[in-house]
């Protein structure tokens, strides 16, 4: 069996594809011994990519994280 990963470059280029008020939301814990870097890797790379914000806009494709009983909120910046 395979599985398709899909990498930055192809993610950010998901969201632009996608109508204004997409939501994407994630849902995580850190059950895992890698979670917490890999989780820290992901937030930044969103943050390069991405607008952080405080919530979500109905004008863009957003991204939502929720991790360990905190949330994250991403935009796609406008272009």
């Amino acid at each position: 069996m395979s599985c398709y990963k899909l990498n930055s470059d192809e993610f950010v280029t998901m969201l632009k594809a996608q109508r204004p008020g997409f939501k994407l939301f994630i849902s995580a814990d850190s059950n895992l011994a890698d979670s917490d870097l890999y989780f820290t890797e992901v937030r930044q790379f969103l943050n390069q990519k991405l607008c952080p914000s405080d919530l979500m806009k109905e004008n863009c494709p957003n991204v939502c994280i929720s991790y360990n009983d905190e949330t994250y909120f991403w935009n796609l910046p406008s272009q």
